[in-house]
């Protein structure tokens, strides 16, 4: 068992069919899966893919995957420490996994902020799930990718059986016209979305007051550029109001 890793086993292969299905797998893609376990989704998405790419991280996982799949490749490795610029070659792929609880919003940041991917099926802890495709609250993943949660999965499909359901979500790149062009404009973006949830209580006046190291006043014009109420708090802003935040305090 794997629980030292944060994992748990998918064991039913109705719904790991559905998971590969919800990627839409063409004959010519490259698909890469985050921690195949026991292979149960690769055994869905080998036949369906030109090249499979399986990443492990638990070494005792490895021979058996590589017995049951001698046609793929099988890499031990941490998904978070993966340079899938190298893996892909230029070539953007599916991207499928039951993620580690663990570490999975750190997994799924690498993936979607990089250029390598053109679509990817990701399992969550049900709560973190909720977290991701709600608007704004995971910024990073509203910015670069459109969530969308397919359905939930029960428990019992795990072994170990965890305390919490499961949810599956399905991520597309986002328009580029919808990005920043500006890396400057995308890190302030992200230093204005988290000083404003870490301070979700104040109103963004008070929140970018601290942030910016303004007195009221210059914040005030600034809110008035975006079109935003000073009174806001974070929730209520969705990302495209972050962004026009951003560039009118970049001017």
């Amino acid at each position: 068992m794997r629980t030292f890793l944060g994992q748990n086993f998918l064991k039913d292969r109705a719904i790991a069919e559905a998971i590969v299905d919800a990627a839409r797998i063409q004959p010519t893609d490259t698909v890469i899966e985050i921690g195949p376990g026991r292979g149960i989704l690769t055994s869905f998405i080998a036949p369906r893919a030109a090249k499979t790419v399986a990443i492990e991280l638990d070494k005792k996982l490895i021979a058996p995957l590589e017995t049951a799949f001698p046609s793929i490749e099988i890499l031990r490795g941490d998904a978070l420490k993966t340079d899938y610029d190298a893996l892909t070659r230029g070539k953007p792929a599916v991207f499928i996994g039951n993620l580690p609880y663990c570490s999975a919003t750190a997994i799924l940041a690498k993936i979607i902020t990089g250029g390598f991917w053109t679509r990817a099926i990701f399992m969550f802890q049900k709560e973190v799930a909720r977290r991701i495709a709600a608007e704004p609250v995971t910024a990073f993943a509203r910015y670069y990718s459109i969530p969308r949660i397919l359905f939930d999965v029960n428990p019992g499909s795990f072994a170990p059986r965890p305390k919490v359901k499961s949810s599956v979500v399905e991520f597309v790149p986002s328009p580029d016209e919808g990005r920043l062009a500006d890396k400057r404009d995308e890190r302030l973006l992200f230093d204005i979305v988290g000083a404003a949830f870490s301070q979700r209580r104040k109103t963004l006046l008070n929140t970018l007051s601290t942030l910016a190291g303004q007195d009221k006043k210059s914040i005030l014009q600034i809110l008035k550029i975006a079109g935003i109420d000073p009174s806001a708090r974070a929730e209520t802003l969705d990302i495209d109001d972050f962004k026009k935040l951003t560039l009118a305090m970049g001017k």
